[in-house]
């Protein structure tokens, strides 16, 4: 029993003992967290993740913002600077330019409307002789509206005049939609005039050369030269000049071409012409036959010639040959005894002739060519201003 005493007595004191190390232990435990020990130490990692964490989110903000700006927009070129300054030193020929006829100011004031149409109209049969044929297409009666849909491109860049030359984006119809028909005698007359007016009504807008005069004549080869104007407009119809400048063709690269080119001898009879003075009424524009004198020979000598393009750029070539449209320069194709009288024209991607009359010892027989539009030029102001747009194609516009 005294044993058992001492063996309980001791197991109490381990116990007492036990409890009193175990306080020991938690107070330092507590004096620790709470005097700068773990808890401390896991405040310093909660916010060192935190502060990770942020800089890996601004990080991943930065990416997203370059891919963005850098990448995202790279499409629609708003990443590109924006440029501005005289446009002889910025444009080159194919760029767009946001040209708008219709409108004489930044304000968008309008042109007046009468000048934006012009009304192509047939034309009239002389009833006797030297009686003077009235202009027209020799077929119909044919619109034309300028607007703001037609889109416009560099044709031209003169740096020493400092002036600029566009064109349309592509070949132009009638208001309703349909190829520009010329006709026959009074067709091939008036050609030029009837060009020349339709072109007119595109070049009055804000950045037009409107101190310019577009010329052009009229009649056959027999005729005195009947010359015009029209005032105030900048803008004209392409000519063969126009495409052979962008080809680079010299008149050898014609010749070997074309090896009938400038030869007068193939034409062995003499033939009708046409002329502003008939004594015949069998079509308009129709005179007697006549010998081959040297002025006769000098009109037909410019016959007919197919070439391939030699334009390098791709841009301009596709910008030029696209589609069937007028130019405002004659032609003639010679033969020993016809003569074909027509109209020089871009045909898909070639330049040919449309043929309008067929001139025989015995007739002027009317051909009607109904395949070709128009292509207007428009001449800008010396030195104008541009800025750019930065969109997707680099339009410029006119300051």
């Amino acid at each position: 029993m005294q044993m058992l005493k001492r063996k309980s007595g001791i197991t109490l004191v381990a116990l007492i003992i036990t409890i009193i190390i175990l306080l020991i232990l938690a107070g330092v435990s507590l004096s620790f967290v709470f005097n700068g020990g773990i808890l401390d130490k896991s405040q310093q990692t909660v916010n060192e993740y935190q502060n990770a964490s942020q800089k890996e989110q601004d990080l991943l903000d930065q990416i997203d913002k370059y891919i963005e700006n850098e990448l995202g927009e790279m499409n629609t070129d708003d990443n590109v600077e924006q440029i501005e300054g005289n446009i002889t030193d910025l444009v080159k020929p194919g760029d767009y330019v946001e040209y708008n006829p219709t409108v004489i100011d930044k304000n968008g004031t309008p042109v007046d409307s009468d000048k934006l149409t012009y009304t192509s109209p047939i034309g009239t049969i002389p009833t006797t002789e030297g009686e003077m044929i009235t202009h027209g297409n020799g077929n119909s009666s044919q619109t034309f509206t300028a607007n703001n849909t037609t889109r416009w491109r560099v044709l031209d860049v003169d740096k020493s005049s400092g002036k600029v030359e566009l064109i349309s984006e592509y070949p132009i119809q009638t208001d309703e939609g349909k190829n520009f028909i010329l006709e026959g005698g009074i067709g091939y007359l008036y050609a030029s005039e009837e060009l020349s007016r339709i072109c007119s009504i595109y070049g009055y807008g804000y950045g037009a050369d409107t101190s310019m005069e577009i010329s052009y004549s009229v009649g056959g080869p027999e005729d005195e030269l009947i010359t015009g104007k029209i005032q105030n407009t900048g803008a004209r119809s392409i000519t063969i000049e126009d495409i052979n400048k962008k080809e680079n063709l010299s008149e050898d690269d014609i010749l070997n071409l074309e090896p009938n080119y400038n030869r007068t001898d193939i034409l062995t009879d003499e033939v009708y012409y046409p002329s502003l003075k008939s004594t015949n009424t069998v079509f308009a524009g129709q005179s007697n036959n006549i010998a081959l004198n040297d002025k006769i020979k000098d009109f037909y000598k410019h016959i007919h010639y197919y070439y391939s393009t030699k334009i390098e750029n791709i841009e301009l070539k596709n910008m030029l040959f696209n589609g069937y449209y007028w130019l405002n320069s004659y032609w003639t194709d010679t033969h020993s005894k016809i003569v074909y009288i027509g109209l020089r024209r871009v045909e898909g991607t070639a330049v040919g002739g449309g043929r309008l009359c067929n001139a025989t010892s015995s007739n002027l027989y009317p051909n009607t060519n109904s395949d070709n539009c128009i292509r207007p030029v428009v001449s800008l102001k010396a030195n104008i201003q541009v800025i750019n747009d930065k969109n997707s194609e680099h339009t410029w516009i006119l300051k």
